[in-house]
């Protein structure tokens, strides 16, 4: 600008509306102080700064020049704009407030210096309290009263939400309102532990107790797959839902102990020691006078001999039978005298219970339909093949 000669630049700060959150709008300008020395006058050096269109990120940049010799230092034109930041928005902050008392019916005074209350004119005698209250910041019985209905009140209720923002903006810091969830534990009892929707299902059980009740009426002779009984827990984690606690009379509690978040849960772990009790005292009354054909109840499966049976049954070893269940998988080994019975050996009529016939036909077509994907795969892979073996015959012919 060839001012070289008569300005000397001794500084230059962002202040105002655009150096604090909140405090500016989509179209406030960029305020900028320029600190300098020299002959020239404020309103001449200004106006030359303001000739040019000069804007940052599309924001114009509104720059206010100021020499030592008249304002003085940039220091004290700095903290004097800060005071008036700080009146602003207290002032924004004692009309949130207010409006705040406003609209949720609450005394706009109670919770601050009342003593120079003006009965004629309770609004601006409001603000005035509050304001000086700011100024001084003697906010702590407001704060408490603040905290108390988040604490209280309900989490999606608007006076909650506006006591969040009222919060944040007193103390300068975000307000985190999660709770955590007091947990809960239910049980269930599932014909099918594999697919619980195709046969007997209860849920919601309060007690194992009753659970098992409801367990022991299930035949055994008209069972659409494995019964069981399982667990829900909720606790607000990732974990929600159906668990096996036993099945068929084994505990599944290896199982379940190689999940952290169940392991550490007294609540499911006390199930844990409920069942095996309830289990326990079942086979003192059984144990005495078995019945004819009644085998008595086997100990639990090791996991390394649960994993050795999984195996056994990915390479195809008769005998064997898995099935999946809430989070994790559950594998059983059944009798080894017991083959595995086929899609065609399958029964087609379940007559144990009413409306058996439609949950075994379901069943049915389940495994129907089970078989004709495979045998779609199977044949989908054998055609892939020949392909293969066309495409490379083709090209051997080719380079020949």
């Amino acid at each position: 600008m060839g001012l070289s000669e008569e300005v000397e630049l001794l500084g230059a700060r962002v202040y105002g509306s655009r150096s604090r959150e909140g405090m500016y709008q989509e179209g406030s300008d960029i305020d900028v102080v320029v600190s300098y020395s020299g002959n020239l006058k404020e309103d001449v050096f200004f106006n030359a700064l303001h000739e040019g269109d000069f804007k940052m990120a599309g924001i114009p940049v509104d720059i206010n020049p100021i020499s030592t010799e008249k304002t003085g230092t940039l220091e004290r034109y700095l903290e004097n704009a800060e005071k008036y930041l700080d009146g602003k928005e207290r002032q924004e902050l004692t009309g949130d407030i207010v409006k705040f008392s406003m609209d949720h019916d609450e005394d706009l005074l109670g919770f601050w210096d009342g003593a120079a209350r003006i009965e004629t004119e309770p609004i601006y005698q409001a603000y005035e309290i509050i304001g000086n209250a700011l100024e001084r910041n003697d906010t702590e019985k407001f704060r408490a009263h603040l905290a108390e209905v988040i604490e209280t009140g309900d989490k999606e209720s608007p006076i909650v939400r506006d006591a969040i923002g009222l919060m944040e903006k007193l103390t300068g810091e975000s307000h985190d309102i999660s709770v955590e969830q007091e947990a809960t534990i239910t049980f269930y009892v599932a014909e099918c532990t594999e697919f619980p929707v195709l046969g007997e299902y209860h849920e919601r059980l309060e007690t194992l107790q009753e659970a098992m009740e409801l367990y022991e009426k299930i035949p055994a002779e008209r069972m659409s797959g494995i019964k069981g009984i399982g667990f829900c827990l909720e606790d607000g984690s990732i974990y929600d839902g159906n668990f096996d606690l036993m099945v068929m009379g084994e505990m599944q509690t290896e199982f379940i102990n190689e999940i952290p978040q169940y392991r550490d849960s007294p609540l499911v772990q006390k199930a844990i020691a409920d069942m095996e009790k309830i289990l326990a005292n079942q086979k003192g009354k059984d144990m005495p006078g078995l019945k004819r054909g009644q085998e008595p109840p086997q100990p639990p499966v090791s996991l390394e001999n649960r994993q050795q049976t999984v195996q056994a049954h990915e390479k195809g070893s008769p005998g064997i039978t898995t099935h999946e269940s809430g989070r994790d998988t559950a594998r059983t080994e059944t009798k080894a005298a017991e083959p595995v019975k086929s899609v065609e050996n399958a029964p087609k009529t379940d007559k144990g219970i009413s409306g058996g016939s439609k949950k075994q036909s379901v069943l049915n077509a389940l495994r129907e339909r089970q078989a004709r994907m495979k045998a779609q795969e199977k044949q989908t892979l054998e055609r892939g093949k020949q392909s293969q073996k066309t495409q490379a015959k083709k090209k051997g012919e080719q380079e020949l």
